[in-house]
């Protein structure tokens, strides 16, 4: 994957700003503390401390299954950094009876539709001549370190069922299994999103 992003050229740059860099992961804000948590956060944006170091923060993944709990961190999260980053968890492609998306995949792309309109950045930034920001999408696969899954049936119990409230489309998934979320389709499927993503920047 890093041979994809070795052009660096024509990626949004920052060239003369400091910058420090904060992650976070796994928020799940369906718990109300954590929420509460994201929002008594107090601001890193540059004209807020006064300060000339700009703040980015990289949030990787499993905020809530719920679009419009997503969309309240990210929309905080925004007035509190100069640039968010963020990759989409499993969490977020949960699928309920409510979900407005027709599959996970769906879901997936109403996702990045929101950050785009919100300001929040799922693809490469360069910040300066030191650091860049590169979002990689991922699913997890089978056959890491070395396992090949070929069927189901070769999985435990727990492993057949994990993310099972996730419903994929038969283009990644056995039309027959459409919970299955250890599809061997679909950790490509993610990663080739990586390829295809490459010269699409913000601006």
């Amino acid at each position: 994957i890093s041979a994809s992003f070795d052009d660096v050229r024509g990626w949004p740059s920052n060239a003369k700003s400091e910058w420090q860099v904060l992650a976070v992961s796994d928020v799940h804000v369906d718990y109300s503390d954590n929420m509460a948590w994201i929002q008594g956060l107090p601001s890193y944006r540059a004209c807020d401390v006064g300060g000339n170091v700009r703040s980015a923060l990289v949030l990787a993944g499993d905020i809530s299954h719920k679009v419009e709990l997503i969309e309240t961190t990210l929309r905080a999260l925004v007035g509190k950094f100069d640039l968010v980053f963020y990759c989409p968890g499993n969490h977020e492609l949960w699928m309920t009876r409510k979900s407005a998306a027709s599959s996970s995949l769906d879901k997936f792309m109403d996702i990045l539709e929101l950050c785009d309109r919100i300001g929040v950045r799922c693809r490469p930034t360069k910040l300066n001549d030191c650091i860049s920001i590169v979002p990689l999408f991922s699913w997890y696969s089978t056959n890491f370190n070395g396992f090949i899954a070929g069927d189901r049936a070769e999985l435990s119990r727990s492993e057949q069922a994990f993310d099972a409230q996730c419903v994929w489309p038969p283009a990644v998934a056995d039309p027959a299994n459409p919970r299955f979320s250890s599809a061997p389709a679909l950790a490509p499927f993610f990663s080739d999103l990586n390829h295809q993503i490459r010269t699409q920047h913000h601006c």
